[in-house]
């Protein structure tokens, strides 16, 4: 047990002694030459096996972390070449941090700290880095203290410099891992514009963009779980799996009556096509989060139906971490919720107070509305009869009700603030060290290591 109130929840799929019998070549993985080609343009070892995470420029919750944290013992344990993806084209808000505050009522709740003007819709490869100022929340809930947001303004200020808001974020990120960055070799997403293979299949898609399209959809459609969009079409235009950003602008989506004119460098896969490209010559093996595994099942059934391409194998880690905010189980939320459809029901049933005689008078009425044709003036007399009922019981049995509606009323309250202490999702960085201590032990251990 740490500080934070509860162990690590990990998964990790297949098993880690698995993980070194998974990579193959074959039939539909890329050639040896694309492999070496499409590696070394990404600045990425060519000579010995990689292993491959990634996620968005942002402050990470623990699930993610432990993907990283994964990669590394996993390659340290097999002699491979651990690599991370920066996924920099993303619209995502580095600049906005959910964190656990005290409301009015001295209840936990959630709070958004902003430490950075947002600009809605842009990839963060084209926002500019930002010169945060000011302070941290001033009412952080006291389990997680304020220290936490200090970190983050320090580790963004250490690098306002940085080309964009994407490079900022990655290296506050990578500097806020310390000694947990190991030997982990990071590259932006971007970077794929500038490759062969990039070029090639992009030229391809202005080539025969209905089929694209056609496979694109059937894909998504026969995964339900990777709850992904399907593409658009206009007539005999298309929509493309990639994305077009620029300088200060807001990325949209490419068309292909469109495409041909747009520079590379303005380009950006979109998941599956990122992921897929990555999967088939960049890496030999593949660690997705939960919610990646479900939608590149899309992916690899698209780029198999679509490029003939077989793609790399995947594993999946996720770890779930909670802050001990209070009680954190699902039963808890369980037994509050019964208390709230306690009193719910207590209004319509007499029982619920003990009162038989007029719990007896409703199931009679409910009989009689049960024999009587619908619509007919017996059916609406019972009616009538068993409401005139409830009211009597509700007046007689005020107090009672009233108890019920009170206990309901801080049921309430104490859900609200069950879901706050159920939340994954929190920053790493305002865990206690202990407890980000205990998970990377316990993922290193997998591999035999210490973490």
């Amino acid at each position: 047990m740490n500080d934070a109130g509860s162990r690590a929840e990990v998964v990790i799929r297949p098993s880690a002694d698995a993980w070194a019998s998974l990579s193959d070549e074959g039939p539909g993985r890329a050639d040896a030459p694309t492999k070496r080609k499409f590696r070394e343009e990404l600045g990425l070892a060519a000579d010995r096996p990689i292993i491959m995470s990634g996620h968005q420029c942002a402050f990470w919750h623990p699930g993610i972390l432990a993907k990283w944290m994964a990669t590394t013992a996993s390659a340290a344990a097999h002699g491979w070449e651990p690599a991370w993806v920066w996924v920099d084209h993303d619209d995502n808000d580095p600049l906005a941090l959910a964190y656990p505050r005290v409301d009015d009522r001295g209840s936990p709740a959630i709070g958004t700290w902003r430490c950075g003007a947002s600009m809605r819709g842009v990839a963060l490869r084209s926002r500019p880095a930002v010169d945060v100022r000011g302070a941290g929340p001033q009412d952080a809930h006291p389990a997680v203290g304020g220290a936490w947001a200090e970190r983050v303004l320090n580790l963004l200020r250490e690098n306002r410099d940085a080309e964009s808001l994407a490079v900022q974020t990655a290296k506050a990120v990578e500097r806020g891992l310390g000694e947990r960055k190991g030997s982990m070799r990071s590259f932006a997403a971007s970077r794929l514009a500038g490759t062969s293979l990039f070029a090639e299949v992009v030229e391809r898609m202005a080539r025969e963009p209905e089929r694209v399209w056609r496979e694109y959809n059937r894909a998504v459609a026969a995964s339900p779980r990777a709850r992904m969009r399907a593409l658009r079409s206009e007539g005999s235009r298309f929509e493309l799996p990639l994305w077009r950003t620029g300088w200060g602008q807001e990325r949209r989506g490419v068309w292909s009556d469109e495409v041909s004119e747009v520079r590379l460098t303005d380009l950006a896969p979109r998941a599956l096509l990122m992921t897929g490209m990555l999967r088939f010559a960049g890496c030999d093996i593949f660690v997705h989060g939960l919610g990646g595994a479900a939608y590149d099942e899309a992916g690899e059934t698209w780029l198999a139906s679509w490029a003939g391409w077989r793609v790399s194998p995947k594993v999946v880690v996720s770890a779930t971490l909670r802050l001990g905010l209070g009680p954190a189980g699902e039963g808890e939320l369980g037994r509050l919720a019964e208390r709230v459809s306690a009193a719910h029901r207590a209004l319509h049933d007499p029982g619920m107070v003990g009162d038989a005689s007029a719990a007896e008078v409703k199931q009679e009425a409910l009989k009689a509305i049960a024999r009587s044709a619908r619509s007919s003036e017996d059916r609406r007399a019972a009616f009538r009869a068993m409401h005139a009922a409830l009211a009597d019981y509700r007046t007689r049995h005020g107090e009672h009700l009233r108890l019920f509606e009170q206990q309901a009323a801080d049921a309430r309250l104490d859900m609200a603030a069950a879901r706050v202490a159920l939340v994954r999702t929190w920053p790493w960085l305002m865990y206690p060290q202990c407890a980000i201590d205990d998970l990377s032990r316990e993922i290193g251990a997998a591999w035999g290591g210490l973490g």
